[in-house]
């Protein structure tokens, strides 16, 4: 009997669970969009349906992640000879961001439980900037589509708006450019705002950020596409009001894509084109000055270049000077300044060139020619500096040449035995440098014609006989190292960029590839009364190059620009 009532209790349990759960199935949510898959400007409903008795609440949704909800409708009726509730709400979503984003569980309170409804996935593809159904949307306008080869655009980068908008990020980035030079605008620029009529809307148009670049390569370019971070107020319950909707708004944040914006370049004209020509395109001015016109022979001058003008002034170089036999001239140094005016980049770049004359008599410096094309004259411009007479008296007799190029800290001895004896500090020591490079020169010649020997019992010759080289095309190289850069291909452009600037070293240094060691390098520059500060300069950046080319970097614009300028600058100066 006991058996029998234990089985009974355990259907009746198992009754009352089924019963529950009967009564629990009755009452469902389920969650609907009327599209699961939308471009970045659309909007989609989201619909909520479902049965249950004793709700309590309107269905709450977790805010999603990815999209806002812009609106909402709540419908609820009683269910004929029953205690149930039959609703639907439906929520217009508008999408802030590109992604895949889950929405839900929605829920409602029903008696003493919680009723739960399914999951749902929506996938925002990126398409049209545009979001919030054209409230707000950002462009990229050029102040120019159509230009020449080195010509500088201006970006201004502006958000159009019919809704309350404040900044996000500090700027707007672009994701990449190819086929040009890129400047950095300023954060701190503000500018004024404007009404526009857009399709017969009226919008404020505000510009965020301006920058600049300069076409490297002709063709049909593109300037990419620009994002941006802001925020928008924005009532999640509009009434209609507008008065209420102000009030009840909040910050919601918004993702802006800007269009992709077709730009033309055409090449340079070639007619009329003068041979001083070296590629800049803007608007420039020349001049030029010596610190000194009377000298002693083996006596320092400083002839100073500065170039000024509205361009692409961080790629200006010094244009060619034949200076007359008898004047020694070092490899120039130079500084530049840049700023940002209404004209666009503006700067100037001065070049500093130090002139020994190496015996007496009257010189003349001759007048520095330089050619740049004017975009708005659509036309070549030449402009001269005046030539520079130099009258050169014979050397100070108490002076030995050598002793003339110290610097000035070696001559402050007040005895010819001081004077003598720091000059004993920098020739003993460069002495002895010499005779080590001669004696590891000569350990070299012996090692190799030894295993020529065990080879191949050859001749042997004593002495090596010295390799002819050639100038190598540093411009050609160069813009093979560019071309590697814009196709992505960074490691095969930084491979490129060691090789020209080496092939620039062993040049000047007249060293083979074998020989080639940093420190042979920087004895062999000394020797050819290298720059110091160009001769840091080059050793740092074949150092860095070199290491570059076996690791993977992933360089930001200005990494590369800033490495090809070094590289163009230090070899076009190693092979003057």
């Amino acid at each position: 009997m006991s058996i029998i009532l234990q089985i009974r209790n355990r259907f009746f349990i198992a009754g009352i669970f089924f019963l529950h759960g009967f009564l629990l199935s009755a009452q469902h949510l389920t969650l609907t969009l009327d599209k699961d898959t939308i471009g970045f400007s659309e909007t989609v409903v989201l619909r909520l349906t479902g049965e249950a008795k004793d709700i309590s609440n309107f269905a709450e949704l977790p805010q999603p992640d990815g999209v806002m909800v812009i609106s909402r409708t709540n419908n609820y009726s009683q269910i004929a000879n029953s205690n149930k509730i039959k609703f639907t709400q439906t929520f217009t979503l508008s999408p802030y961001k590109v992604g895949t984003f889950s929405i839900g569980p929605a829920w409602v309170q029903s008696g003493s439980n919680r009723i739960f409804s399914n999951k749902i996935k929506l996938v925002v593809k990126s398409g049209n900037p545009t979001s919030m159904a054209n409230e707000i949307f950002m462009r990229c306008e050029p102040d120019k589509k159509k230009v020449v080869m080195g010509e500088q655009i201006a970006l201004s980068i502006r958000i159009y708006s019919r809704v309350g908008a404040w900044p996000g990020e500090d700027r707007p980035l672009a994701k990449s450019f190819n086929g040009f030079w890129y400047h950095e605008g300023s954060t701190s620029e503000s500018y004024k705002d404007s009404a526009v009529l857009i399709n017969g809307l009226m919008y404020v148009g505000k510009t965020i950020y301006k920058e600049f670049v300069f076409p490297n390569t002709t063709g049909k370019l593109k300037i990419p596409a620009y994002d941006y971070a802001c925020f928008v107020k924005q009532n999640p319950f509009p009434t209609g009001d507008p008065m209420v909707d102000d009030i009840m708004g909040i910050q919601i944040p918004v993702q802006l894509v800007s269009p992709e914006i077709p730009i033309e370049v055409n090449e340079l004209p070639s007619t009329n084109k003068p041979k001083s020509f070296m590629g800049d395109v803007g608007k420039f001015a020349l001049s030029a000055s010596i610190d000194k016109a009377d000298v002693k022979a083996n006596d320092a001058i400083k002839l100073t270049v500065t170039i000024s003008g509205t361009g692409n002034i961080n790629f200006i170089q010094l244009p060619k000077i034949n200076f007359p036999e008898g004047i020694e001239n070092y490899p120039p140094s130079s500084t530049d300044t840049t700023q940002i005016s209404k004209e666009g980049i503006e700067g100037q770049k001065t070049f500093t060139v130090v002139l020994i004359p190496k015996k007496e008599g009257s010189f003349s410096i001759p007048g520095i020619t330089y050619s740049y094309f004017d975009p708005k004259k659509k036309e070549y411009v030449t402009i001269e500096t005046p030539a520079f007479a130099i009258h050169v008296a014979p050397a100070d007799p108490s002076k030995d040449v050598s002793e003339s190029n110290l610097p000035q800290s070696f001559l402050e001895g007040k005895t010819n035995g001081k004077s003598i004896l720091r000059i004993l500090l920098i020739i003993v020591p460069t002495l002895l440098l010499l005779t080590l490079f001669y004696y590891q020169k000569r350990k070299k010649i012996k090692e190799n014609d030894l295993l020529e020997v065990e080879k191949s019992n050859e001749e042997i010759v004593d002495d090596l006989i010295p390799v002819q080289k050639e100038k190598p095309e540093i411009l050609m190289m160069i813009s093979t190292a560019e071309s590697h850069f814009i196709n992505g291909k960074t490691q095969l452009g930084v491979a490129q960029l060691y090789e020209t600037l080496l092939a620039a070293v062993l040049y000047k240094t007249e060293l083979t590839r074998e020989e080639a060691s940093i420190q042979q390098i920087k004895y062999r520059l000394e020797i050819k009364k290298t720059d110091s500060e160009m001769l840091i300069e080059i050793v740092t950046l074949l150092d860095e190059l070199n290491l570059l080319r076996y690791t993977s970097w992933n360089p930001e614009r200005s990494n590369i620009d800033e490495k090809l300028t070094k590289a163009r600058f230090l070899s076009t100066n190693l092979c003057i």
